[in-house]
């Protein structure tokens, strides 16, 4: 595809998505609260040399207890179909297909099975019928989720409710604390890793060999505090997709984001390259749900438990080999035993 016509088809599905363009790009210090123009001016990158950003804590999540009903359950239910935030942008993880308006990949595959765990076994068009899919873009994705703590912020206003979020969401307590989010057990391991326009003779190894060089993240991930903390020049934008576009149009020098991402857009532009980070470790990335529904939890984490153990075309080995196995390296590390409360 050539550099033009990807730039189109990634402005027609931001478009679709009800994301906007992106209106160039934002330093910035930190992720929450953030920060004035001024307040970015006076603070300065991290000097090279500096430790690099520390793991983040990773929450326990409920443990399946094989019950399918509850209150969660019971509204979705009445209500006729489970409301999933997604990105609608990131290829091979959730991205609406533009000639048959059907949306497909590796995190829409694992909500169709949620489906059908609180549906039943229908037929697939049925199935398909029982969810509706939301286009949450990155920065307030975790806005979605009708819980307490989000009540109280203006920024979740406008942000319309989901019952859960399948957008590679990195599990922290931070965001635990923060959204009144419970993740599910993880069901994938994302290593952060960049994209880089052409061929790179010369690859980076590291985050921190993009010093005093702009490169770009979503606002609110963790990423954009590692971009920091790494010196290089940290330009945020509301949506990930909102970063290749800027890639192609040679505003910046990189994406660093997760690695399933970035092989969707690398998929998308032959012209781009991934590029493994040396010192980056892999972040386990949960199913966020609302923390006033633990039934929810608990059914999802079922349907996880049961998929993990399969070693069939249905199993989540084979999910994932489906959609990435010819584009990242097999040597994918196994996901470790999820960790119940």
């Amino acid at each position: 595809m050539t550099r033009f016509r990807t730039t189109l088809a990634l402005v027609t599905a931001l478009l679709l998505a009800g994301c906007s363009a992106p209106q160039g790009p934002k330093l910035v210090e930190r992720d929450a609260p953030r920060p004035s123009p001024s307040s970015v001016a006076s603070h300065p990158p991290t000097a090279a040399g500096a430790a690099p950003a520390p793991a983040p804590c990773v929450p326990k999540s409920l443990r399946p207890d094989g019950v399918l009903s509850g209150p969660a359950l019971d509204r979705i239910r009445q209500r006729g179909r489970v409301l999933v935030g997604v990105s609608q942008t990131a290829y091979l993880l959730s991205s609406r297909d533009l000639r048959t308006g059907r949306m497909d990949g590796f995190e829409v595959d694992l909500a169709v099975l949620v489906a059908k765990e609180i549906f039943g076994d229908l037929p697939v068009d049925q199935l398909e019928a029982k969810i509706q899919y939301v286009a949450v873009p990155t920065k307030n994705r975790f806005y979605g989720l009708d819980t307490e703590q989000n009540r109280t912020q203006a920024e979740a206003r406008d942000v319309e409710k989901v019952d859960l979020i399948l957008a590679v969401a990195t599990m922290t307590c931070e965001r635990v604390s923060r959204y009144g989010i419970t993740f599910s057990a993880p069901y994938l391991l994302a290593r952060q890793s960049f994209l880089v326009r052409g061929r790179v003779p010369v690859q980076p190894r590291r985050l921190s060999d993009y010093r005093g060089r702009a490169v770009c993240a979503a606002e609110n991930t963790v990423n954009i505090e590692r971009i920091r903390l790494a010196g290089a020049i940290a330009v945020s934008v509301a949506d990930t997709a909102d970063c290749m576009v800027m890639l192609q149009q040679n505003q910046i020098e990189a994406i660093a984001t997760d690695d399933v991402i970035l092989a969707g857009f690398a998929e998308q532009d032959a012209n781009t390259t991934v590029l493994p980070d040396s010192e980056a470790g892999a972040d386990l990335t949960g199913v966020a749900i609302g923390n006033e529904d633990p039934d929810l939890v608990r059914l999802v984490n079922q349907v996880l438990a049961r998929v993990r153990a399969d070693g069939s075309a249905n199993g989540l080995q084979a999910l994932y080999d489906k959609r990435f196995g010819g584009v990242l390296s097999a040597e994918k590390e196994a996901l470790p035993e999820p960790e119940y409360e």
